[in-house]
């Protein structure tokens, strides 16, 4: 998908803003995969992460959502790359 997105970067007039986008999505997925951390320690801590048959659910629940961490990350990287090669390539 983002080497379509690249082709029509270069290709359409407005490139500069799918530029501007790409940089702001990859803040908010950097911002994202800090907010999944957070998020998995608060449903750890609030669902009970001691106890064991409800605490399980909570605990798998905080893994679930701790595990979109790495993907925020990789997101934010790509977009962020893309959108740095992006602007080299119209200047």
């Amino acid at each position: 998908m983002l080497i379509n997105l690249k082709i029509f970067v270069l290709k359409e007039n407005n490139g500069v803003k799918l530029i501007k986008l790409a940089e702001l999505l990859g803040h908010v997925c950097f911002y994202a995969g800090f907010g999944s951390i957070f998020a998995s320690i608060a449903i750890w801590v609030i669902k009970g992460g001691s106890e064991l048959p409800i605490g399980q659910q909570g605990e798998r629940f905080a893994i679930f959502v701790g595990l979109w961490a790495p993907t925020f990350f990789i997101l934010s990287h790509r977009l962020s790359h893309f959108a740095k090669e992006a602007s080299e390539k119209k200047a």
